[in-house]
């Protein structure tokens, strides 16, 4: 599955959808071309399990976007997960909203 592929079963599953629009992609200041896709495992807020394909920005757009898109593997719905990562700063795991966009390095 490549970020084109992603793209067409999404917009296929979920005609409705804004995220691969023209308008949202610019806003974000995002290309198709920045995008990967790989297979991941994530928590929602309810403690359930997904199977997802991950799209993941492969550089941080000029607009300082970093954060990755789930989509589910069976439906391609999107799914808003919680992520385990590590906190330097705390020397500890916490978990992060998928679309918590805090510049790196801070």
């Amino acid at each position: 599955m490549n970020a084109s592929e992603l793209k067409f079963q999404v917009e296929t599953a979920t005609p409705e959808t804004l995220f691969f629009s023209r308008s949202s992609m610019r806003f974000a200041g995002d290309t198709m071309r920045n995008y990967g896709v790989r297979s991941a495992t994530v928590t929602d807020s309810m403690g359930t399990a997904h199977e997802v394909w991950e799209l993941y920005r492969k550089q941080k757009t000029p607009n300082g976007f970093t954060s990755s898109a789930y989509f589910a593997k069976d439906t391609f719905k999107r799914v808003h997960a919680f992520i385990r990562e590590y906190d330097k700063q705390t020397d500890s795991d916490c978990l992060r909203f998928d679309s918590d966009d805090r510049k790196k390095g801070e």
